[in-house]
């Protein structure tokens, strides 16, 4: 049985602190597809998995451009079908 892994979720503040950005323009590349879409946690709230911000965090500072970033979204939401 492989070990559990520690899932962190950040709330869109923190989120956003990350990066450094807006709110709107976090939500405009999620839009594009270079940063991952947020999970449900109830009715009204949603929030990121914390290692796949930072996922895309270390592609942006290694100078990947928007295509990777893409293919690494796709990615990162192809695993989240895995945790289970």
């Amino acid at each position: 049985m492989e070990p559990i892994q520690k899932i962190k979720i950040l709330r869109l503040k923190d989120a956003c602190n990350m990066f450094g950005i807006s709110r709107s323009c976090f939500y405009k590349r999620i839009e594009i597809g270079i940063y991952p879409p947020p999970i449900s946690l109830g009715d009204r709230a949603v929030g990121w998995v914390e290692s796949e911000l930072q996922t895309i965090l270390r592609g942006l500072v290694s100078g990947k451009n928007h295509d990777v970033l893409k293919s690494i979204v796709c990615d990162l939401i192809e695993q989240r079908q895995l945790l289970i």
